[in-house]
């Protein structure tokens, strides 16, 4: 496993998004990291903050298809997802609202061998919070991390820590 060092930016201007990113390398081709990344009913199974999702279509994933979303941190609520953008093996975007706060996170594959992709996360949250902004982006992009060392862990079919443990080691 390969975690690169997790990357945050905010500008001081209130209209831009925060932005953090993060990224792995999985051991796995990139047909299944896609295949299982673009099923949005998985996000519980490696992001510790998510209770459930479910589609609410019929048929493979695909561009404009809406998932309802039970997230269970930092507070419970429902969610509507919505694939704005699914490239075969290259590019998930996924829009949302987070805590009341338009969001999408997008999902950059890259086959970096026969057996290995590189995922890489980045969030884009559009956010009115001038103060703290950096810290926020910095803690937002640590947790990421945490997620996609879930993501390779359920890709490769590996039982999954608990986010406590998951959390305390993205600090190191």
């Amino acid at each position: 496993m390969t975690i690169t060092t997790p990357t945050s930016s905010h500008h001081q201007d209130p209209c831009e998004p925060i932005r953090a990113s993060a990224a792995i390398v999985i051991p796995a081709d990139v047909d299944a990291v896609f295949s299982y990344l673009s099923h949005l009913e998985h996000n519980a199974d490696w992001n510790w903050a998510i209770a459930d999702t479910t589609a609410m279509f019929d048929g493979p994933p695909r561009r404009g298809a809406t998932y309802r979303q039970s997230r269970a941190f930092p507070q419970r609520c429902d969610e509507l997802l919505e694939i704005a953008t699914l490239r075969h093996n290259e590019v998930l975007e996924v829009a949302t609202t987070v805590e009341g706060s338009y969001a999408l996170y997008r999902y950059d594959l890259e086959a970096v061998s026969f057996a290995a992709t590189r995922v890489t996360m980045t969030l884009l949250l559009h956010r009115h919070t001038p103060a703290g902004a950096d810290l926020y982006a910095t803690r937002l992009a640590a947790t990421m991390s945490a997620n996609l060392r879930s993501l390779e862990l359920a890709v490769v079919g590996r039982s999954v820590p608990s986010p406590t443990k998951l959390i305390s080691t993205s600090h190191r």
